[in-house]
Formats: C-alpha cells, sequence, structure tokens
C-alpha cells in the first residue's frame, strides 16, 4: 500500500506517515458563540487535534470569527454546503480548512472563486473534499456505491488540480460499513491525497462505537487512513474519546491501552470498578502514565500475567490478594484493597527509571 502524501493545517501534518489525528465537529449552534467557545474548550482539553464547525448562516461566520480571535492556534475547518459564498467569508477570515461537498458545490465558476479568496487571503488553506453516499452527483448514482463515491471524488480532484490547488483531503463515507471500506481502499488505489476516515449516520450510540470501529479499524489495519472522525449521535466529547480507544487498540497512540478480562467463575474480585477507577486516574493525570502504554488488570491467574505479559503493569487477582506483575514479571503480593494504589505505584517507579518512555520512544 503507498504512502499518503503529507499536508499540513496549520501546524499538524497529515499523511506521508503522520500520527494518525483525532478529529470531531462542534454540535452547537455555531451561532451561540458562547455556547460554542464552551464546546471548543471542552474538545481542546480532551486532546482533538482538529475541530470542524458547521457554517449555514451569516451569524455563523460571525461566530467563527470571534472563534479564531479567541483561538489563534486552534485547527478549525468551516463544513460549507450549498452556499459557496460561506466558503469565501470562512477563508478571508483565514480558518485553517474548508470542507467542501462535490454534491452540492460543484459548478467550477464557484470553486474558482473559492480558490481566488484562497489565493487572496489565506494560502495555507486546506481543502477537505467530502464525499457522502447521499450526495453523490446524478450521473453517478446508477454505479455501485464504492465506485460512485471514488469517481465523484477525483472529479473535484481534477476541478481543483486543473487550478494548480493540491493542498487537499479527501473523505468517502456511508452510513454502510462495507461500502465505506471498499471505497476508501479503492480510491487509495488511484490516489495518495491523504484520507479522512469515518463512517456517517451510525445510528445509536452502541451501534455507532461498533460501525465506527469497524470501519476505521479496518481500514487503518490496511495501513489506509490519515487523520478520522468518529461520528456519535452524542456529545462531541464522546467522539474524541472513542477515537483515542480505537487508536489504543491497534497501538497507534490515542491514549494508555487498559485491558481487562471478561471475567468468569474463577474471578473472585469485582475488577469493574477497579478498571473504572484506574481509567478515571489515567485521565486526570495523562502526563503521569506519558511513558506507558498498556495496564493490565486480569481476575485470575489464568489471564495474568500470562496473557498480559506485554503490559507495563498489571495485576492478577485472586481470593483476598492480587499479584502485581511488569512485562511478565510477578513483582509482589498485595492485598485486594490495594490493588489500584499498588499499580500506580509501580508505575511511577517505571516513570522514575524512565523505562516505560524508553520502551515507546
Amino acid at each position: 500500500m503507498r504512502q499518503s502524501r503529507r499536508i499540513y493545517l496549520k501546524d499538524l501534518p497529515i499523511g506521508g506517515g503522520a500520527p494518525i489525528s483525532i478529529q470531531t465537529m462542534t454540535k452547537v449552534p455555531t451561532y451561540d458563540f458562547q455556547a460554542l467557545i464552551s464546546e471548543v474548550e471542552t474538545l481542546i482539553s480532551a486532546g482533538a487535534d482538529v475541530i470542524r464547525v458547521a457554517v449555514k448562516f451569516p451569524g455563523d461566520v460571525e461566530s467563527l470569527r470571534r472563534l479564531l480571535k479567541s483561538f489563534p492556534e486552534g485547527r478549525f475547518v468551516a463544513d460549507i454546503h450549498f452556499n459557496h459564498k460561506l466558503a469565501v467569508e470562512v477563508i478571508r477570515l483565514g480558518v485553517a480548512g474548508v470542507r467542501l461537498n462535490p454534491g452540492n458545490i460543484s459548478d467550477p465558476v464557484k470553486i474558482k472563486e473559492i480558490l481566488k479568496a484562497k489565493d487572496d487571503y489565506n494560502p495555507d488553506l486546506v481543502i477537505r473534499i467530502g464525499v457522502n453516499s447521499g450526495s453523490i452527483p446524478e450521473d453517478l448514482r446508477a454505479k455501485p456505491l464504492p465506485e460512485a463515491m471514488v469517481e465523484s471524488a477525483l472529479r473535484y480532484i481534477s476541478i481543483l488540480e486543473d487550478r494548480h490547488f493540491f493542498n487537499l483531503k479527501v473523505s468517502l463515507k456511508a452510513s454502510d460499513v462495507p461500502a465505506t471500506v471498499m471505497a476508501n481502499r479503492l480510491f487509495r488505489e488511484r490516489s495518495d491525497y491523504p484520507l479522512h476516515l469515518g463512517v456517517t449516520a451510525t445510528g445509536d450510540y452502541l451501534s455507532g462505537i461498533v460501525k465506527s470501529s469497524l470501519g476505521i479499524g479496518a481500514l487503518l489495519l490496511d495501513g489506509i487512513g490519515d487523520t478520522m472522525r468518529v461520528s456519535l449521535t452524542a456529545p462531541s466529547i464522546e467522539e474524541v474519546r472513542i477515537g483515542k480507544k480505537i487508536l489504543s487498540a491497534l497501538n497507534l497512540g490515542g491514549e494508555v491501552n487498559i485491558i481487562s478480562c471478561p471475567t468468569c467463575g474463577r474471578c473472585f474480585v469485582d475488577i469493574k470498578p477497579l478498571v473504572e477507577e484506574l481509567r478515571r486516574i489515567v485521565d486526570s493525570d495523562p502526563k503521569r502514565f506519558s511513558g506507558i502504554r498498556k495496564l493490565a488488570i486480569m481476575g485470575c491467574e489464568v489471564n495474568g500475567p500470562g496473557e498480559a505479559g506485554d503490559a507495563d503493569v498489571g495485576v492478577a487477582c485472586g481470593k483476598g490478594w492480587a499479584l502485581i506483575f511488569s512485562r511478565g514479571k510477578v513483582l509482589r503480593r498485595v492485598r485486594s484493597d490495594d490493588i489500584i494504589n499498588a499499580l500506580i505505584e509501580e508505575v511511577d517507579r517505571l516513570s522514575r527509571r524512565g523505562d516505560g518512555a524508553s520502551r515507546i520512544g
């Protein structure tokens, strides 16, 4: 699989082997500036790399102007549909990127106006060609969906390239997981522009997690994809959290990977609250765990340390006691009521020695 070319969204490298970045989209009305800035602050604190903002009304443009002034270093992408003049306005503001939909802004004259605004006001602008299954050009709708989506994207690329614009990335999203995966695989065979991954219109919260994990995960395992958004019918911060978990599960970064066994009749300790407490501690002070890749809470000696032998620090629980281990080596025995404290003590010990950091770096 050939590597994608690299672009930069402000200071963020996308493609060309750069780490997979996590995107999300604000969900409050953009024109409500106080609600918007509150949501943005939450998303930045949660670790969102890129934040997309819907721009539909004139009031949205003014709110985005204030947002850019409040966060001059922020990586914001304006989501534009139908009205190309809104794209021109936000480009003049200096937004980092715009998302254009080939299904509703395809007139070459309008695209020329957008690119002129880029040349005049915002030479580093990134354009995302955002193809959705619900907005395929009419003359392509008789084709199989993945092929139609790819053809739609390639047509738009040609329009931009004919005007000497190459600073772009592409997304091909459907609510159908197999169609989404196939479209991205087909595109990667025909183009090396960076790909923004995601599955759209995924349904309820649990279905959204499953569909996004399958679609995005399958492509990342193929070596396809450079940035991603987990689209959920849920608060935007959940999109960031699930995105991090997907990357962590694939050993692509994201967050500390906390593993735990499914439990069975061999388990004499309720490990669910232990896992929840450990996650809370990790999330509250991520720098403390910066050199740690995997932590394990296992219900018995069968699951750990053997099955969790690659964990930086882990615990295997018994009846009233537990074994603390590190990378397969048993370190000590502790009481069941001291499990979390003992795990954190060993994490700190690894950090002081530099073992965790050296293992990752």
